[in-house]
């Protein structure tokens, strides 16, 4: 059998690819590497946007508690209101006895008010949010990069 002008015979072929070998066995631990450090920045990112979408959640969840602390605080002072006003027609209209049942439910109606202002009070309400921390000094919720794209799909 003759052989072609410029080709190599199946000799010179494996001498060529055990010389090539060591080279392409570097470049595929390279290749693997590089990869494997794709794959974990990609990963590290995918962790960290993990983390601005739980951070997100715990800030939309505080801002739910702050929001009920106001209207319970707007209902409180609503209701002071109006049982500030009551007390005022009743004891202006006429003297009422205290061993009367209008006396004891005057009496009633100003404790319940006398609770709800010692509750609406300014030291109350600072201390009530210190122990709820829905307004902390430092937010350790707070993300310098806003809120972080939706997951797409939703789960």
């Amino acid at each position: 059998m003759q052989s072609r002008p410029g080709a190599s015979s199946g000799t010179e072929t494996c001498r060529e690819h055990e010389r090539a070998w060591p080279t392409l066995r570097a470049r595929a631990q390279q290749y693997k590497e590089s990869m494997m450090t794709a794959n974990n920045l990609l990963s590290l990112d995918g962790l960290e946007l993990e983390h601005r979408r739980a951070l997100s959640k715990l800030r939309n969840a505080r801002e739910v508690e702050r929001e009920k602390l106001l209207a319970r605080l707007l209902r409180s002072e609503r209701r002071a209101v109006q049982l500030r006003q009551w007390i005022s027609t009743v004891t202006s209209s006429e003297e009422i006895p205290e061993d009367s049942d209008l006396g004891r439910l005057l009496a009633w109606t100003r404790a319940k008010l006398t609770n709800l202002e010692n509750d609406i009070h300014p030291s109350s309400i600072a201390d009530a949010l210190r122990q709820s921390n829905l307004f902390p000094e430092h937010d350790g919720l707070h993300d310098p990069l806003g809120d972080p794209p939706p997951r797409w799909p939703p789960i």
